[in-house]
């Protein structure tokens, strides 16, 4: 059965937040993927993490969340980086981009919560797994009763750099997740494109195939 992820937004207007969460309306495209319609204004994203969890290793659960946000490296003109670990675990606007666990019961497997400035620019976001839901890391050793955190943070990564949910079932951005899948650590072809709507980018999303070799050539009657 498919768990859901989710992401939530806060809007911030002048230098003060509302505390409701505003209605999610994204911006559809001709290709599947959606955007939130807001970006982040600089080329780099850094991010802190607070790896404390009941599951895995502190530092297991820091590679895992790194590995999950290094399956956008190379996708657009925008980097995630890594800055260090962090204490904290609540959903704040502090102008500090933070990863965290929290032992509750949420419906969702992780989500993401951003807020933006009057100009549409993001200036912060983070990212919460919920361990009512079990988590695995290194990709290894999940007997079917959880979920790789990889897997949830290439998603919720996607998340923070502006994407909404897609409609392609093999996109990182597609809104649900299977237990053990490692399908979303790689970008689909419409998530690329997704990023690069937001942040420019080549073009090119993927390979093309290769020369057919061994043909005959027969005249036509």
């Amino acid at each position: 059965m498919a768990s859901h992820w989710t992401a939530r937004r806060l809007v911030l207007l002048g230098a003060v937040s509302v505390s409701a969460f505003a209605a999610e309306r994204f911006a559809p495209h001709l290709n599947a993927y959606v955007t939130n319609g807001h970006s982040w204004p600089t080329s780099t994203v850094s991010y802190y993490v607070n790896p404390s969890n009941k599951y895995v290793t502190d530092a297991a659960a820091l590679a895992a969340v790194q590995a999950g946000a290094s399956a956008w490296t190379g996708a657009a003109n925008i980097r995630l980086a890594y800055a260090g670990k962090t204490s904290g675990n609540s959903l704040t606007l502090n102008n500090k981009n933070e990863v965290f666990f929290r032992d509750d019961t949420s419906g969702y497997i992780a989500e993401t919560y951003w807020w933006w400035d009057g100009s549409g620019r993001l200036v912060d976001a983070d990212i919460v797994y919920h361990e009512n839901f079990k988590f695995y890391a290194g990709n290894v050793g999940c007997p079917g009763d959880g979920y790789y955190i990889e897997n949830t943070g290439a998603h919720e990564f996607g998340h923070m750099l502006g994407l909404g949910h897609s409609s392609v079932d093999v996109a990182t951005m597609w809104p649900s997740s299977g237990a053990c899948e490692t399908i979303r650590e790689s970008l689909d072809a419409d998530d690329i494109s997704g990023v690069r709507s937001l942040y420019g980018g080549g073009t090119n999303t993927s390979t093309p195939p290769s020369a057919p070799t061994g043909l005959t050539v027969r005249p036509a009657s």
